[in-house]
């Protein structure tokens, strides 16, 4: 299985942007809330903010407004302001 996940926190007159994708593999789920939860375990990983996410950009048939089941090649950007 390979995932990944990224956060983009500029200054504050940019929206952020926060994906997840599963690359290949079994499908997984992801949330704004749980990617923060990864991050935090991670002291090289900035820490993400948890709340104002909505979605932006989503594979066909993922709805993003809740946790999302990603399956192979599937995709999620979420949005929101700082």
């Amino acid at each position: 299985m390979t995932t990944d996940a990224g956060v983009q926190l500029l200054d504050e007159l940019t929206d952020e942007l926060l994906f997840a994708a599963n690359i290949e593999g079994v499908p997984v789920e992801v949330s704004p809330d749980s990617l923060a939860t990864d991050a935090a375990a991670d002291a090289n990983a900035p820490a993400i903010p948890t709340n104002g996410w909505e979605p932006a950009l989503t594979a066909p048939d993922v709805d993003a407004d809740t946790e999302v089941t990603l399956a192979n090649a599937d995709a999620v950007v979420w949005r929101r302001e700082p």
